[in-house]
C-alpha cells in the first residue's frame, strides 16, 4: 500500500487550516475539536491565519 500526500494524505493539523482557509471551518471550533493544540497553533501560524484562543474566548478556553 502506498502512502503519502501525493496519494492525498495529510496531517490533521493541515486539513484544520486548509477548513479554515476555505471558510469551511471557525479557527475556535478546530482549536477546540484539535487533540493537539500546540501543533494546531503552529500551523495557524505558519499558514498566517491570526488566531488567539485566549483573546477569543474572552480568557477561558476549554480543556
Amino acid at each position: 500500500m502506498k502512502t503519502g500526500r501525493a496519494y492525498g494524505q495529510v496531517q490533521y493539523t493541515e486539513a484544520l487550516v486548509a477548513h479554515i482557509q476555505s471558510g469551511a471551518l471557525d479557527p475556535m471550533e478546530a482549536y477546540l475539536r484539535t487533540p493537539d493544540r500546540e501543533a494546531f497553533m503552529a500551523a495557524c501560524k505558519k499558514a498566517k491565519i491570526a488566531f488567539e484562543p485566549r483573546k477569543q474566548a474572552g480568557g477561558v478556553v476549554e480543556a
